[in-house]
């Protein structure tokens, strides 16, 4: 049955890669004749290769597990470059240099899941067709809100409810009209959205998708953990990751379920712990990059994952091969992993430090080798964060968190300093600097009149 699925949006994507490109150049209201019925509504959210496999990585390459050698640098354009050293401006090309950006990937499919919304609303259903268009309808909020999350960790400030009613947030867009003139929200609003987006989903969603390209009630509770841990709002957020837990909680065992443990890509793609599959829209930085050797070091010989998630690129040099991708390109979904690492840091802040320590013992029986494991026991809740921490930022890889992270811990005084040393250049983004905001591409600011995050 999966297999006819996973065919099915193959030709769905191929089709409708040509069609939407004739659907967005027609004029407002002709192209929402385009689609009358459920299953058109559905095909356009099956573009797998626009809906899961865009997910910007701009936060990723900011981030500090990886650096690139001198002479990678040299060869990238000014746009990488530019964004590897957290420049002030010019971190996005423009949409006509690569005929695409991470800004424009993300509100392409906030526009998508806009006309979908729009189009519910025309759209007769049978009693029969009920749970149809509710699973339609959660998953053009799920998406809406999930894109609008990965912009605004990206582009704003790190919330923080002090003055998120200052700072600025992002142009929220509702409807799928052209016309609309784009003014930026405060973050407060966009975060506010996001929510709301997200709780709608859950009530529309089925518990578990017919896939992981799509989502599911599962996912929209992961999710919205995922978001109210960058808020820091950790009651919400281990509450959501208990209920995403109880639908999705299943772990792959090292020992047992790595089909080769001798291969490049030793992890399968759409495995058991997948809920949500998406891939990175991979930077140049993070394909060519190299593992921070601390990083790499802070693995003990005896953790599987030091052996799967990681290969000897020679001259000391290490390249992550963890994807759950099956892949070179990072997986940015969600999996049950980092639900549990969420659950058990919200657990430990809000003070059941057995409870985290079970939750990560539970996790980590899973990664070291059998033999080898030994549970951990601590009491201490310092000790205890800070090692659910460790593991949070070893387990997660590559899955576009880390940034998230830096900017979230900063709030929390961690004072994490970022630092590029390239050539005899020596780059630093100290923390909670203003550049955590990524400048928006120029050519939006220059067509839409939106304030440009301040420096």
């Amino acid at each position: 049955m999966k297999k006819i699925f996973l065919n099915t949006l193959i030709i769905l994507s191929f089709l409708y890669n040509a069609g939407c490109r004739k659907y967005l150049e027609v004029t407002p209201d002709k192209k929402l004749t385009l689609v009358s019925s459920l299953e058109d509504l559905q095909a356009l959210l099956d573009v797998s290769s626009e809906i899961n496999f865009y997910d910007p990585g701009v936060g990723e390459a900011s981030a500090d597990n990886y650096f690139i050698k001198t002479e990678i640098f040299e060869s990238m354009d000014e746009y990488d470059r530019n964004q590897y050293t957290w420049s002030d401006y010019n971190v996005i090309p423009p949409f006509s240099v690569y005929e695409g950006n991470p800004w424009g990937y993300c509100f392409n499919v906030i526009y998508k899941a806009n006309t979908v919304l729009f189009n519910l609303e025309k759209i007769a259903h049978t009693k029969e067709q009920e749970a149809i268009y509710n699973n339609v309808k959660g998953q053009a909020y799920f998406l809406r809100a999930k894109f609008y999350m990965e912009l605004a960790w990206i582009w704003c400030l790190a919330y923080d409810s002090a003055n998120a009613e200052k700072n600025l947030g992002l142009p929220l867009r509702l409807t799928p009209d052209f016309n609309e003139i784009s003014e930026r929200s405060n973050l407060n609003q966009t975060y506010s959205q996001i929510i709301a987006d997200l709780k709608l989903a859950i009530e529309l969603l089925p518990d578990n998708s017919i896939h992981s390209l799509r989502p599911s009630r599962a996912a929209a509770y992961g999710y919205l953990s995922r978001f109210f841990l960058s808020m820091r709002d950790y009651v919400n957020a281990g509450k959501y990751a208990d209920s995403c837990l109880k639908m999705h909680s299943e772990l792959l065992d090292y020992n047992i379920d790595i089909p080769d443990t001798n291969a490049i890509y030793p992890i399968p793609q759409f495995n058991k712990e997948t809920i949500y599959f998406s891939r990175m829209y991979t930077p140049r930085s993070i394909y060519y990059g190299n593992i921070d050797t601390t990083l790499y070091a802070s693995f003990d010989e005896d953790d599987w994952r030091r052996k799967f998630f990681f290969l000897n690129a020679g001259d000391n040099l290490v390249r992550f091969v963890g994807s759950y991708n099956h892949s070179r390109t990072p997986f940015t979904g969600l999996a049950s992993d980092e639900v549990y690492l969420t659950n058990a840091e919200c657990a430990i802040r809000t003070g059941n430090i057995v409870k985290g320590i079970n939750l990560i013992n539970h996790l980590l029986e899973r990664r070291f080798k059998r033999e080898k494991f030994i549970p951990i026991e601590i009491t201490n809740p310092q000790m205890a964060l800070e090692l659910v921490l460790a593991e949070r930022r070893k387990e997660l890889i590559y899955r576009e968190l880390r940034w998230m992270d830096i900017k979230r811990l900063n709030k929390e005084g961690y004072n994490i300093n970022l630092k590029r040393e390239v050539g005899n250049n020596f780059y630093a983004l100290p923390a909670n600097d203003l550049r955590f905001a990524l400048a928006i591409p120029e050519d939006v600011i220059e067509r839409s009149g939106m304030l440009q995050n301040p420096r």
